[in-house]
């Protein structure tokens, strides 16, 4: 069955919508340009409890610019098992939900930060959480790493 409307415009409109859908926000230049990445050095850190947050899940949360890469500096001195962000549309409230998809894609995670982008056109606040036993280690550090992920 082949779908064909009798109307150009309807046509024309479906074709188009087709043909740019793969692209995504960012190719139809409708998306800003990223900013530099950003250090995170606040949180909290419980090494007797290998457990690290960023912010209360209240707030207030860190900026998560559009088309950014995060840095956030644990101080665990073990890379952790579990790592956990969350975005919100604002800095401070109870508005939070999971992060999902490439808007909190995790980039590396070792023995003294993780790094997080956000990979959309959408701005957000966003906290993490991390926790582990003490017993990982990364195989290296992260700014040591190649642009493909891996060690040297």
């Amino acid at each position: 069955m082949q779908f064909v409307s009798t109307k150009p415009f309807l046509n024309a409109c479906l074709i188009l919508g087709g043909l740019c859908a793969p692209l995504g926000c960012s190719e139809l230049g409708n998306c800003p340009e990223g900013e530099p990445d950003i250090s995170i050095e606040t949180g909290v850190t419980v090494a007797t409890a290998g457990t690290y947050l960023s912010a209360p899940p209240w707030g207030p949360r860190d900026r998560f610019p559009a088309k950014t890469t995060l840095h956030f500096k644990h101080e665990l001195g073990f890379t952790p098992e579990s790592m956990q962000s969350f975005v919100s549309f604002t800095k401070e409230g109870s508005n939070v939900s999971e992060n999902t998809g490439n808007q909190g894609a995790w980039v590396c995670v070792d023995d003294e930060k993780f790094v997080l982008r956000n990979d959309t056109c959408q701005d957000f606040y966003v906290f993490v959480s991390a926790s582990g036993s003490g017993t990982l280690h990364a195989p290296c550090r992260c700014a040591d790493r190649k642009d493909d992920g891996s060690c040297p």
